[in-house]
């Protein structure tokens, strides 16, 4: 199963913006977990998946920034169902 998440041209500010709020939903997704987490393991994982989160954010604002007049951004969630 698919879900088109994000397609399409966007403004720099309204891309930046965009993504911006995809990205701090996932950060505060793992902020939650590790608040309910009682496994270090688990904690620790999350805990670098946000970095890595916010190291890659971070290198994608910077990019938009000193780039042309648009953002063609594309975003597809794929699911599978397991049993």
């Amino acid at each position: 199963m698919q879900l088109q998440l994000l397609k399409g041209t966007f403004s720099k500010t309204e891309a930046i913006a965009l993504i911006s709020q995809l990205v701090e939903a996932k950060i505060k997704f793992h902020e939650q977990k590790i608040e309910n987490d009682s496994s270090e393991e688990q904690i620790k994982m999350r805990e670098s998946r946000i970095k890595e989160l916010q190291q890659q954010w971070k290198a994608l604002r910077e990019a938009i920034a000193a780039g042309g007049g648009t953002v063609e951004a594309e975003g597809m969630i794929e699911v599978g169902i397991k049993d």
